[in-house]
């Protein structure tokens, strides 16, 4: 059951929320800025004169992203009195939601979270979010842009596996593509996934992981494609894997994840 009072946090924004209802089984809250404050023009300093204000529709994620919430932010619009400055007009701004938004950020990052967590799809959590696909993968997409970029992200156990899918099929003018996953065998957790599944492919992978964490592997679990036994030995060569780690045969390492 939708309950007013399911949404809390907007103070952080620096807005008030002034009134909350439920319609056709939403939480509709409306959301303003206080009064009384004074603004300047960001391009000549001049003390901005205020025109009205603007509503913009928001959704937002409710309690564990169960409760379809829809914010009504009434936004001040503000114009420069100086006719020389080129400003003229804006509207505030504020942490809930970027410009031209129309997923607060908060809700980008609870759906980046439960796409991470293999929680739902996009189309899915679009639909738990009443937008569209393109709308909530925008804001998906720095939030798992940044994550891809932490290098911290992969972090492997003793033991490592290795086994590649097909990612698309053969067609008369393009060959199949080929990816691979890095299982953290004693867990069965995926922690990267790679193009390729030849040695190059795995080589060029390991080498691009922060310094020592190939070295502490000391089992890697392969399926009984040679191109992984290649690099694994190329890998020990140069020292990046230990001179000690070993390998064994599993025909299936990332069965364990789901």
């Amino acid at each position: 059951m939708v309950q007013a009072g399911s949404v809390v946090g907007f103070g952080v924004f620096g807005l008030a929320v002034v009134a909350e209802r439920v319609e056709a089984g939403e939480l509709v809250v409306e959301v303003e800025s206080p009064g009384g404050q004074a603004v300047f023009c960001a391009g000549c300093g001049v003390r901005a004169r205020s025109k009205g204000r603007r509503p913009v529709v928001l959704r937002d994620a409710g309690a564990a992203g169960s409760v379809p919430v829809r914010v009504l932010w009434d936004k001040r619009v503000w114009a420069c009195p100086d006719s020389e400055c080129e400003a003229k007009t804006w509207t505030e701004q504020s942490g809930l939601a970027g410009p031209r938004r129309v997923l607060t950020w908060r809700a980008g990052e609870w759906a980046a979270g439960r796409l991470g967590d293999v929680e739902g799809s996009v189309a899915s959590l679009a639909r738990r979010l009443g937008v569209g696909w393109q709308t909530l993968w925008a804001a998906i997409s720095p939030i798992a842009q940044q994550a891809v970029g932490d290098p911290g992200r992969v972090a492997f156990g003793a033991r490592v596996g290795f086994d590649e899918t097909v990612m698309s099929s053969a067609a008369r003018r393009r060959r199949r593509r080929f990816v691979s996953a890095a299982v953290d065998a004693g867990t069965g957790q995926i922690m990267d996934v790679f193009d390729g599944r030849d040695a190059a492919d795995l080589e060029q992978w390991a080498h691009q992981q922060p310094d020592g964490q190939m070295a502490a592997v000391e089992v890697v679990c392969l399926d009984p494609h040679e191109g992984y036994r290649k690099a694994v030995r190329r890998l020990k060569a140069e020292g990046v894997l230990g001179s000690n780690v070993r390998a064994a045969a599993d025909p299936s390492p990332h069965r364990a994840s789901g």
